[in-house]
């Protein structure tokens, strides 16, 4: 297992950096704890349609699920919101500024995983 402090930085390019930097092209992201001063989640609407929104506003991480692939974060989170409300979708950008997250790993050795099928993306 590795942890991986963000501070300061843009949550997604500082995970996939500090990654790199650990020797890990390939992980999953076990756990995601923290919270983000402003984020950018991606949705699909009900006819199918991508739909980007922007929260100006602290994000509480209730849960987050992803992986490292080639070198390259893709996260799945759920936000507190300030008003008690939650959002959740595809984590596109997450600045962390005056909070901290802490990103929990474990190393995936692609050539020697077993049960993979097809083409995962």
């Amino acid at each position: 297992m590795h942890v991986i402090d963000i501070i300061d930085a843009e949550l997604i390019t500082s995970l996939a950096e500090q990654a790199q930097d650990a020797s890990m092209t390939d992980a999953v992201i076990v756990s995601l704890v923290g919270v983000v001063d402003r984020f950018t989640l991606l949705t699909t609407s009900a006819v199918n349609q991508r739909v980007t929104t922007n929260f100006d506003v602290p994000g509480e991480i209730a849960g987050a699920v992803g992986h490292i692939r080639d070198g390259k974060a893709h996260l799945h989170a759920t936000l507190g919101l300030p008003d008690a409300q939650s959002v959740a979708g595809h984590l596109e950008q997450a600045a962390v500024r005056r909070h901290f997250a802490r990103v929990f790993l474990l190393p995936v050795d692609e050539s020697a995983a077993s049960g993979i099928i097809g083409n995962p993306a």
